[in-house]
C-alpha cells in the first residue's frame, strides 16, 4: 500500500544565496542554492510550508497538476513490468492524510501500458489524456477517457471508466500517437473538450493534431498542424483558450536522414484556431531551438497561458551542450513581445542545465518551476534540484527566486498550480545510491504560501502641490510614510523597493530620511529614475494615460509591501508653493548610494553632521546609549515633542541645544540643493534645561530613534521606548562619555585607532539588529569615497562598524578608503575582515590583490 508523508518546515526559507545552505526541520535537512542570475532584484513573495510524498515500492512519474474548484488533480503513471497510468487526488485545504488514488490499464494484466499526460477537473468528472500502449499489436493511441470524480478511496485499482475515446483522430492506419494536453472549453451553453499532442504512421514521422471533443467523448474534428511526411517532426504540447479562440504551443522541425530524427532541434511554434477548426495563423520563432525530453514520451515539455492582451509561453531550450529556461510574451496575433533565457547560478567543478516545466498565473506575475541539474566534472554524479521563479507579466524581469532541494536525493518539477493563498508544486523525489543510480521515484507535492503584502502610505513628489509629477533631474521622488506602528525607514529594506506604473519596475536609485508630514516621524524619501531597461532598450517610466503610480518592496522580515497613489504626468513646469511664514521649510533626505552598487542587507543608523553654530555656556550634560538615528525631522515647536537625544560620537564642534529648539542643518540629495534648510528639535525644560556640547572643528549628532509625538494615546512599545529615553537622560552624567576620539583635523584621514573597538558598544549593536541604519552609513560612506571625501567616509563607516562590527560592506569599504588614502597595511586589515565574514568573495580578493600590486 503506498504511503503518504507529510514534511512541515518550521524555518522561513530565505531567499537564495551565492552559497549552499542547509538548514534543519524535523528529522529532514534541507538546502537552499542559487538558481537565480543577476537580474533577480526582488525579494520573494513565497514562504515554504511543506513537502508531501506518495510514496511505494514501485516508480512513478508525474505528468502533470491541475486545481479544481476544491481539489488539486495530478495525473501520472506508475511503473513496473509494464506502466499503470495514475491519479491522484487532494482535497483542499491539504489534510495529512493519503490522497485518493487509483490505477487504471486500458488493458489489465500484463497486455497494456498506459500513462495519463494532462487532467482536467469539472463539476461533472475527470478528463485524463495520455497514451495507451497495446502490447500484442505493438500500437500506441492517444487516450481522452473520462471518470467519476466520486472515486473510491485508497483503491489499487480503478472503478471503471465513464467512457474511452481511444480512436487514432487522423488515420486509423497510423501505428502511435499520444495526447499530451486536455483544454475544457465553455462554449455558449456548452462544454467541449479540446485535446493536443501528436500522431505517425512511422518512426520518423511525428504530425502534430489538434482534436475537439463533446463531453460524451465524441471526436467532432481532428486537425493536422504540421507536415504528415517522413523526417518531419511537430508536436502540440498545451493549449490555451481566450476570447473564444484556440492557442496551441508545440514546435515543428525537419531532418534530411532517418537516423538524425532523434536528432532534430525543432522550432517553437504557436498556432490560432476558432472554435470550428479554422486556422487563424501559424507563427515559427526560429530563435527557439526547442529541447526534447529523454523521459518516458521523449517529448518537450512546456506550457502556455493566455489572457485578454497576450500570450506566455515556456520551455527549455537547447543551447550547444547546455539547456536552459525560455519564457516569450506574445501578442495575440503572435508577435513576439519580451524575452528572457534563465541559468542556473554556476557550482564550481559542476557542469548545470535548466529545464522549465510549468508556470502559473498571478495578479502581476508568473510563477515559473523546473529543475536544475548539477554535474559534477570529476565524478559526474547529478544532484537535481526545483527551482522556482517569479517573472514580472509586464515586462519579463525575473523578480525572485527560489530553490529547493535535500541532501542526497534528486527533486524534479513537473507543475504548478496557485490559489488566493498558496503555490503547489508536484513532481518526484529520488534517493541517490553510491552508484549514481536513481531508487524509486515518488510523488512530491511541495506547498509554499503566498506572503499577503502590508499596505503602506505613499506621497508621490511630496513637496510639489496636486497630483501631477514631473521628474527633476530624471528622477521621480516617492515618500513611504511613516506611522505609530510602522517605522518605514527602519523597517524597509531599500535595495528590495521597484516602483511605476506596475509597480515591478528597476529604477530605484537612493533613499533618505524625512519628517514629510510634520508628525515627529522620520518617513523613508526616495528617488526613482524616470527611465528603465526593457529588452536593453531604455523606456520612459511613465506614460500620458497611467493613472497610478505603485510602490512595491520588502521589510527586512520578509513581508512585502505596497502602496499606490493617483499620478498624471505634467507637460508643463512645476511650481512649487512656497511654504507658511510659520512654517519651517522642508528638510532635504539623506543621500544613499545608487542602486547599481551591489550592497548586503543593511542593519542600523545615519550619522549627521552638523553645522557650526553659535556657542553656548558649557556645563556637564547626561550621557546617552541610545540607538542613534540622524536628525532629519522637521518638527514644529511644540513643548509636547519627545526630546531628541544629542548622541555624539565624535564631537568636535560648538552645538547649542536649549529649552526652545536646536537647528540642524541636513546634507542635501540629489534634487533638493536648498542651504538653508533646518530641522527643530524641541527639548522640554522638565527633562533637560541645556544640554551643552564641548566646541571644536566639527560635529557629527545622531538622534534616538524614539522622538515620537506623544498623543492622547501612545502604542506600549514606544511608550516604553519614550520612557527609556526619558530615564537614560536623567541618569546620565555626561554627553563626553560617549565621545571616544577627537575627529581628524580637516583634510586628514582619520587614524586606524578612531576606529571603535569590535566590542565596544556591542549591547547597543544587538539591540538594534534588523534596522536599515547601517545599510544607510554604509551607502554613505561608500558615496563619499567615491566623492573623495575620505575622512567623511571614514566617520560614516566607522559609525557603521560601531553599530555592526561584523558588516561586511562595512570593512570592505573601510579598506578602500585607506587604500585610496594611501594607508596600505590599514587598508589590508579591513580586507582581511571583509574576506573572514565572506571568504569566497571576488571583489575582496580583486581588491586585495590591486593592493598588493
Amino acid at each position: 500500500m503506498p504511503q503518504f508523508l507529510v514534511c512541515k518546515s518550521k524555518k522561513k526559507w530565505p531567499v537564495m544565496k551565492k552559497s549552499i545552505k542547509f538548514i534543519f526541520f524535523g528529522i529532514f535537512v534541507f538546502f537552499v542554492l542559487s538558481p537565480g542570475p543577476a537580474n533577480v532584484f526582488a525579494e520573494s513573495t513565497l514562504k515554504f510550508d511543506e513537502a508531501s510524498y506518495y510514496s511505494s515500492k514501485l516508480d512513478k512519474a508525474c505528468s502533470a497538476m491541475r486545481m479544481g474548484e476544491d481539489s488539486l488533480y495530478i495525473a501520472g503513471s506508475q511503473i513496473d513490468s509494464n506502466s499503470k497510468a495514475l491519479s491522484l487526488t487532494y482535497q483542499m485545504p491539504l489534510k495529512k492524510k493519503s490522497p485518493r488514488h487509483f490505477l487504471w490499464q486500458s488493458e489489465p494484466g500484463f497486455l497494456s501500458s498506459d500513462v495519463f499526460t494532462e487532467v482536467a477537473g469539472m463539476h461533472d468528472g475527470l478528463y485524463f489524456t495520455g497514451q495507451s500502449s497495446i502490447l500484442k499489436n505493438k500500437k500506441s493511441v492517444p487516450i481522452l477517457a473520462k471518470f467519476s470524480s466520486d472515486q473510491a478511496s485508497h483503491a489499487e485499482d480503478a472503478p471503471a471508466p465513464v467512457w474511452v475515446s481511444s480512436a487514432q483522430p487522423l488515420n486509423a492506419a497510423d501505428l502511435n500517437g499520444v495526447y499530451l494536453s486536455v483544454l475544457p472549453v465553455r462554449e455558449g451553453e456548452k462544454t467541449f473538450l479540446y485535446t493536443a499532442g501528436f500522431v505517425s504512421k512511422n518512426d520518423t514521422n511525428h504530425t502534430a493534431v489538434l482534436a475537439k471533443y463533446d463531453t460524451k467523448g465524441t471526436l467532432l474534428w481532428a486537425k493536422a498542424l504540421t507536415d504528415e511526411t517522413a523526417l518531419h517532426r511537430g508536436v502540440a504540447t498545451r493549449l490555451a483558450s481566450e476570447g473564444g479562440f484556440i492557442y496551441v504551443a508545440g514546435y515543428a522541425g525537419e531532418c534530411k536522414k532517418d537516423k538524425y530524427f532523434d536528432k532534430i532541434s525543432p522550432d517553437l511554434t504557436l498556432w490560432k484556431f476558432d472554435s470550428a477548426g479554422g486556422r487563424l495563423w501559424v507563427k515559427t520563432d526560429t530563435s527557439v531551438k526547442v529541447y526534447l525530453s529523454k523521459g518516458e514520451l521523449k517529448e518537450a515539455q512546456m506550457s502556455l497561458l493566455a489572457d485578454a492582451e497576450n500570450l506566455f509561453v515556456l520551455t527549455t531550450q537547447k543551447k550547444s551542450s547546455k539547456t536552459n529556461l525560455r519564457l516569450i510574451r506574445y501578442d495575440q496575433d503572435g508577435n513576439p513581445g519580451w524575452n528572457i533565457s534563465w541559468d542556473a547560478m554556476e557550482r564550481d567543478g559542476f557542469s548545470d542545465r535548466s529545464f522549465a516545466t510549468d508556470m502559473a498565473v498571478g495578479r502581476d506575475r508568473l510563477y515559473v518551476c523546473g529543475w536544475t541539474a548539477f554535474t559534477d566534472k570529476k565524478s559526474e554524479e547529478t544532484e537535481e534540484d526545483i527551482f522556482i521563479l517569479e517573472v514580472d507579466k509586464a515586462h519579463g524581469f525575473i523578480l525572485a527566486s527560489e530553490a529547493y532541494g535535500k541532501p542526497d536525493k534528486n527533486e524534479r518539477a513537473s507543475a504548478i498550480q496557485k490559489n488566493d493563498e498558496n503555490i503547489f508544486i508536484a513532481g518526484t523525489q529520488a534517493s541517490i545510491s553510491d552508484k549514481n543510480k536513481l531508487n524509486t521515484r515518488d510523488i512530491m507535492l511541495l506547498t509554499y504560501k503566498v506572503i499577503p503584502p502590508l499596505e503602506v502610505t505613499i506621497a508621490i513628489e511630496p513637496d510639489l502641490t496636486g497630483k501631477k509629477i514631473k521628474p527633476k533631474d530624471g528622477k521621480i521622488i516617492v515618500a513611504v510614510m511613516s506611522d505609530s506602528s510602522f517605522d518605514a525607514p527602519k523597517e524597509i529594506y531599500t535595495k528590495s523597493l521597484t516602483f511605476g506604473p506596475i509597480g515591478n519596475e528597476p529604477t530605484f536609485s537612493s533613499c533618505g530620511m524625512k519628517d514629510i508630514n510634520n508628525d515627529g516621524r522620520l518617513d523613508l524619501y526616495c528617488y526613482f529614475k524616470d527611465e528603465f531597461k526593457e529588452m536593453k532598450i531604455d523606456k520612459k517610466l511613465f506614460k500620458n494615460d497611467d493613472s497610478k503610480g505603485i510602490l512595491k518592496g520588502n521589510t527586512f522580515s520578509g513581508i512585502p509591501i505596497i502602496g499606490s497613489q493617483p499620478v498624471e504626468m505634467e507637460a508643463a513646469p512645476i511650481i512649487t508653493v512656497a511654504p507658511p511664514v510659520d512654517a519651517a521649510p522642508p528638510v532635504p533626505a539623506l543621500p544613499l548610494i545608487s542602486a547599481d552598487q551591489v550592497i548586503s542587507p543593511p542593519q542600523e543608523p545615519v550619522l549627521v553632521p552638523a553645522v557650526q553654530t553659535a556657542p553656548v555656556e558649557t556645563a556637564p550634560a547626561p550621557s546617552l546609549a541610545l540607538s542613534p538615528v540622524p536628525v532629519t525631522q522637521n518638527l514644529s515647536p511644540d513643548p509636547t515633542v519627545v526630546p531628541l537625544v544629542v548622541a555624539a560620537q565624535t564631537v568636535t564642534s560648538t552645538l547649542p541645544i536649549s529649552t526652545n529648539t536646536t537647528s540642524v542643518p541636513i546634507i542635501p540629495t540629489d534634487g533638493v540643493t536648498s542651504a538653508n534648510t533646518v530641522s527643530a528639535v524641541t527639548v522640554p525644560a522638565t527633562l533637560s534645561p541645556v544640554i551643552p556640547v564641548p566646541s571644536a572643528a566639527s560635529t557629527s549628532v545622531v538622534v534616538p530613534q524614539t522622538a515620537v509625538m506623544v498623543k492622547d494615546s501612545v502604542p506600549a512599545k514606544k511608550s516604553e521606548m519614550i520612557a527609556a529615553a526619558t530615564r537614560l537622560i536623567t541618569e546620565a552624567s555626561s554627553v563626553q562619555a560617549l565621545v571616544s576620539k577627537e575627529a581628524p583635523e580637516n583634510g586628514q584621514m582619520a587614524k586606524d585607532s578612531d576606529v571603535l573597538s569590535s566590542n565596544e558598544s556591542s549591547d547597543t549593536a544587538s539591540n538594534i539588529q534588523g534596522s536599515g541604519l547601517v545599510e544607510v552609513y554604509n551607502d554613505m560612506g561608500l558615496k563619499e569615497i567615491q566623492s573623495g571625501n575620505l575622512d567623511k567616509a571614514v566617520e560614516y563607516l566607522k559609525e557603521a562598524l560601531r553599530l555592526e562590527p561584523r558588516s561586511f560592506d562595512a570593512n570592505k569599504y573601510m579598506g578602500l578608503a585607506y587604500a585610496k588614502a594611501g594607508k596600505v597595511d590599514i587598508a589590508k586589515g579591513y580586507y582581511s575582515k571583509a574576506l573572514e565574514l565572506k571568504p569566497d568573495d571576488d571583489s575582496v580578493i580583486q581588491l586585495l590583490t590591486e593592493l598588493k600590486k
